[in-house]
């Protein structure tokens, strides 16, 4: 009866060890799981943050073509992008973490610099004065516009450390869940 009571003790110590490895691995699963989702997000967050330095770049060219032109299709181009603009900064906004709150707040300081300056341009623009919407333009608008690009790149760059920030953690417990298991 002893060698029946050291087999049983055995294979429950047995049943016990891979019973804690599976529980070990659904639990590494889980948060690595959890690490992919952020890191997606981050990604999301680089991602969404050019379009937004896009449209701001692509709100210029059509302003200046618009200007030179005449041609009413690119003002039209220009609220789409200043929308697409407006659409993913609420995006953003809506989840803002930590350093990103203070660039969206400056992002928004510099945006209502650039509307009122871009409602000048319109209002010279709609009025046929052409050369001095331009000068507007150039002298206050494209200016302000240089000016959230540059915040946009920011949010890039905090998104971009963050999620790199994500993936090393991603390393980390790669290893030590390998050398656990």
């Amino acid at each position: 009866t002893s060698l029946n009571k050291k087999l049983l003790i055995g294979f429950l110590l047995i049943v016990l060890l891979l019973l804690g490895t599976a529980v070990l691995g659904l639990s590494l699963l889980q948060r690595g799981s959890a690490q992919a989702h952020r890191i997606a997000d981050l990604t999301d967050r680089v991602v969404r943050a050019g379009r937004m330095e896009y449209a701001i770049t692509a709100s210029m060219h059509f302003r200046a073509m618009h200007l030179l032109t005449g041609d009413a299709a690119n003002d039209q181009k220009l609220v789409k992008a200043r929308q697409d603009f407006a659409t993913v900064l609420g995006s953003l906004e809506a989840t803002a973490e930590g350093q990103e709150r203070a660039v969206i707040q400056k992002i928004h300081e510099a945006n209502l610099k650039f509307a009122m300056s871009a409602q000048q341009v319109d209002g010279h623009a709609h009025g046929r004065d052409l050369p001095g919407a331009m000068e507007i333009h150039l002298k206050g608008e494209h200016p302000f516009s240089h000016e959230l690009e540059a915040l946009a790149r920011e949010l890039i760059r905090i998104s971009s450390g963050r999620r790199d920030e994500s993936l090393r953690a991603v390393e980390r417990d790669t290893r030590a869940g390998t050398a656990l298991l």
